[in-house]
């Protein structure tokens, strides 16, 4: 159940861990166990989103991340939670991890969900409306005659409520219509945007002094920094880079013309970042005063020259 990813050194792995009775219900979690091979300085990241079916999901809280060290090959090893839904055969489709550039899937999981229905209540659970109103028929049969239950028609009320609404909101259009027909002339357009740079080393220095390493918060502290980065790096070489994976990111800044800029020093701030925000990875606080530096010194290496005047 493996798959290589495009280029040699990384393998994946994924199987299943089924509870004691084999074979898993409607609405009871059982374990996706996903195993990544890669060799040593790298970090294998699973997506957030793993685009299962609608019949399955996870519960993201449970998910765990460990690593271990097997000769020269590194482990990532990501334990996850699923629930099934619907009862019979889902498939568990094929999921990407990436490491260093290089993007392996795992092969598709056939599991078989089962149901928690009595065998009374199988039939009617499983079967058309037509036959499950005869079924309950059945089992209606030897029961009392049900007694009638009279409710309020609010109908009446519902109308009146729909005109009231409909006399307001026609108000509201009116109003908006004429106060669009007085509104001004707009005036001049805004500034240019501050260059990226600036804004950059600026929102370093608010992150730096909010004192997220020293109160040990180091989510809170890479997922500001990933952001920042993020924003640079889109501001800095015109494209849109906040909803982009590290991979997606990086192969988007090969594109461009960029003197001074190390990619791989990027490339490697930005996936210390997921890992700590996603695989629940926990740095030291000089790790964090590392990665502050590292993105200072990218920004203010790749900040353009002043024009002549």
């Amino acid at each position: 159940m493996s798959d290589p990813g495009a280029n040699t050194g990384l393998l994946v792995e994924a199987r299943l861990i089924l509870p004691d009775g084999g074979l898993p219900i409607v609405g009871v979690p059982f374990t996706l166990v996903i195993e990544a091979r890669h060799a040593p300085g790298s970090i294998a990241l699973l997506p957030e989103s793993l685009g299962l079916p609608a019949e399955l999901a996870e519960r993201p809280a449970a998910r765990s991340h460990t690593r271990s060290v097997e000769g020269s090959v590194e482990i990532d090893r990501y334990e996850l939670e699923l629930l099934g839904f619907d009862p019979g055969e889902q498939l568990i489709p094929a999921i990407p991890l990436a490491c260093s550039g290089t993007v392996a899937k795992t092969k598709p999981l056939s599991v078989q969900i089962g149901t928690g229905f009595s065998e009374a209540e199988l039939p009617i659970a499983t079967s058309t409306q037509p036959e499950a109103l005869a079924e309950l028929e059945k089992m209606a049969a030897q029961d009392a005659p049900p007694l009638p239950v009279y409710v309020a028609d609010y109908r009446p009320a519902f109308a009146l409520l729909f005109l009231l609404i409909a006399a307001i909101t026609g108000w509201a259009v009116w109003r908006h219509l004429k106060a669009k027909a007085r509104r001004p002339i707009p005036g001049p357009p805004p500034p240019p945007p501050r260059p990226a740079h600036l804004v950059a080393l600026e929102a370093l220095a608010t992150l730096e002094a909010a004192g997220h390493l020293a109160a040990g918060r180091h989510k809170a502290f890479y997922s500001e920094l990933s952001e920042v980065m993020r924003a640079w790096a889109g501001a800095r070489y015109n494209f849109v880079s906040l909803d982009l994976t590290v991979p997606e990111l990086m192969e988007a800044l090969g594109q461009k013309d960029r003197p001074g800029l190390e990619a791989a020093r990027l490339e490697r701030l930005l996936t210390l970042a997921d890992l700590v925000k996603f695989a629940k990875f926990t740095p030291t606080a000089a790790d964090g005063e590392e990665a502050l530096s590292d993105a200072r010194a990218i920004v203010k290496a790749t900040t353009p020259a002043e024009p002549t005047p």
